[in-house]
Formats: C-alpha cells, structure tokens, sequence
C-alpha cells in the first residue's frame, strides 16, 4: 500500500483523503440547517472556461485510489484533439471535507480552555456593533482542529452553472420564505435591495442570484463549467469518530462501485 498523505487516514484497509472547503455565512447556516447538500464550485477551470464551446465533458475515469475528470478538447472540425484530465480538488466520494468558515478563538472564563467561536452564529446587529470589529478571523486561516461542520463526499460531477435543475437548485440550500405578503414569499432573492423587490418562484432564479452575489455577474454570464459536489453531513459539532467516518464512507463507496 501506498504511503499515507499528511492529509489521509486509513481506516479497517480504506484511504480517506480529508480536505478543507471554506463557505460563506449563509452557506454556512444552510449547512447547519441541514439544508444544504450540494455546492457548485468554478475555481481552477479557468483555461477550460476560457474556450468553453472547445470542450466537452467526457465523464469520469477510476482507476484503482484515482478519481480523474475528463473533458474532451476538440477541432474546428468536431474532431477530438486530446483528451485533458483533471483530479477534483475536493476529492472522490467517501473523502471528508472540514468545512472553514469565519472565525475566533477565545479562552473560557476561567483562562484554561481555547474554545472556537463562529460568525455565522451571529445576527447583522451583533456583527456590526464596534465592540466586535476586528474580532474575527479569515476562513482560509482556520485550523482543522477548529472546524464544526465535516461532510462526506457522495457525488462529484461537472456541469454549466446555468445547468441547474429545480430539485438541485434546491440541493443548494437556497431559503424559500412563508409570508402573506406576495412580494416575500417564495425563493429568496439574494439580489434585493428593498421590499418593493420580489421573491422568486422558482429556486433556480433563486440559486442565480446567489452565484451572482458571491461570484458576480460576469461570473455567471459566462456561464462557467462548475464542480457539483453533492454530499452528506457527518458532524455540525467538530470531527465525527471513526466509526461514524468508516460506515458512511462504506456505504457511498459500495454505491459508488456498484453503480460503475
């Protein structure tokens, strides 16, 4: 067997590979809500986006531990010119992901214990209050120890962000709010600026509008290919035992190879 990886465990003969993936606030509480199951994710498919109508995904290949992306470049002529792959950098399924998010350490009252603290947790008001400016710290500066939430991988795909469907877009964790009053209720616009604006009746013009205010809209007018990570939460209270780790990680791999 190959050598482990700082980042891997092995577990009753099986390599997990734990990998940090960082969400923002109201990600983060569509995740402690139990909301959230997929997340769509662009970064390091620049070149391939750069030229999208010269590529074409081409599916996945596994070959033993190895997960490997393949898309398809092909001619003027509609002719494959070669094939490029691509190793996710969020894993294969049954991998873990420790979620970083805003944070703060502070000491209990009586100085002797570290303990973390989260920014998610805490309203707009308290947020703002000058006594808290200054207080947080960045999410990609969040160590492992101090990571609440930890999803397993179920799924990793590849599609055009304008691809969505309902039930993802859903997936997704976007709110959808109960009023009386029409212009609220519905699939929360996360573009609106005022009351005057509506919800959205359907969850995919809701998910747009979320890509639009985290990535921008050129992001989304460019109509980026994506990573689709679908997955399952272990833990919203710090790194779940092994043995929670080892069932669920046999369960999507036995899916996962039947399924091939």
């Amino acid at each position: 067997m190959s050598k482990l990886k700082p980042n891997q465990i092995i577990l009753d003969g099986n390599i997990i590979t734990e990998l940090p993936i960082l969400f923002q606030g109201e990600l983060i509480r569509a995740n402690m809500e139990g909301r959230k199951t997929q997340t769509r994710r662009g970064k390091k498919l620049d070149y391939i986006n750069e030229c999208s109508v010269c590529w074409r995904y081409d599916g996945i290949e596994t070959k033993g531990n190895t997960y490997t992306h393949v898309f398809a470049r092909f001619n003027k002529d509609d002719s494959v010119l070669f094939f490029e792959k691509i190793n996710s950098p969020y894993g294969k399924p049954g991998d873990l992901l420790w979620v970083r998010e805003t944070w703060r350490h502070f000491l209990s009252p009586d100085h002797q214990i570290t303990k973390f603290d989260y920014k998610a947790n805490w309203s707009e008001g308290i947020i703002s209050h000058p006594k808290n400016k200054g207080i947080w710290r960045p999410s990609i500066h969040m160590p492992k120890t101090a990571a609440r939430i930890w999803l397993m991988v179920e799924e990793i795909g590849m599609e055009r962000v304008h691809d969505i469907s309902k039930e993802d877009a859903i997936a997704e964790g976007v709110r959808y709010i109960q009023s009386e009053n029409i212009f609220n209720k519905g699939y929360f616009n996360y573009l609106r600026q005022d009351l005057d604006e509506p919800n959205f009746n359907s969850p995919i013009s809701s998910f747009n509008s979320l890509w639009v205010l985290i990535n921008g809209e050129a992001s989304f007018e460019a109509n980026p290919w994506v990573w689709v990570v679908k997955y399952r939460i272990l833990s919203k209270n710090g790194r779940p035992n092994n043995e929670t780790i080892l069932k669920n990680h046999l369960k999507i791999t036995r899916k996962e190879a039947a399924n091939v």
